[in-house]
């Protein structure tokens, strides 16, 4: 017998069965990035791309707030830095590395998210200081006009996504009480008083 064929009998095609395993396998780690999260990522996606465009078109054109341009570029870039986070978890890795390399990858990406969120949180803060500081400047000398508003708006439309949404927890949290003590106060006047 012959190399080749000694070579050919030890190599062998995996079944049918092995085959639509690996595949369902697969299936089901794809599945995991849900509609929900590719949303997510593409509007982070467009949102920082947008900043990261206005940002460098008008990079020299605010003398009176000059981190402005500054501001929206690195919020631009670590937004889009995030969303390269996000898209590396959702991957789906080979089955027979699964547990491990997964595993640290979300490990990692879990503490890199984390730290960008600290970071972002502290360069809002830092962005509302300039922008809020400057508030109407003379769009002629002191600053261009789209980079401004542009600016601003992003910045007060996360002000007002924060209270939309603090507004509505404590609306749930307000139904959820008084629904607690229409309970209470129910139970109370079905109650026989004791004859004494």
């Amino acid at each position: 017998m012959s190399i080749n064929q000694s070579n050919r009998s030890n190599l062998s095609l995996p079944s049918t069965s092995d085959t639509k395993d690996r595949l369902s396998h697969a299936n089901s780690e794809t599945d995991n990035i849900s509609t929900k999260q590719i949303a997510k990522i593409v509007l982070l996606t467009i949102v920082s791309v947008s900043l990261i465009v206005i940002g460098s078109m008008y990079m020299k054109q605010c003398p009176v707030g000059a981190y402005i341009p500054v501001y929206l570029l690195v919020t631009g870039l670590m937004g889009l830095l995030k969303a390269l986070l996000s898209l590396r978890t959702g991957v789906p890795s080979d089955p027979s590395e699964q547990t491990v390399l997964r595993q640290a990858l979300m490990a990692n990406s879990s503490k890199s998210a984390s730290l960008i969120n600290c970071f972002l949180l502290c360069w809002f803060v830092i962005g509302s200081y300039w922008i809020y500081n400057i508030y109407e400047p003379n769009y002629g000398r002191d600053c261009n006009k789209t980079l401004y508003l542009f600016a601003f708006w992003m910045v007060t439309s996360v002000y007002l996504t924060v209270a939309v949404i603090l507004v509505t927890i404590l609306l749930i949290f307000f139904v959820k009480a008084c629904a607690f003590c229409m309970v209470k106060w129910k139970s109370r006047s079905t109650e026989v008083p004791a004859n004494v």
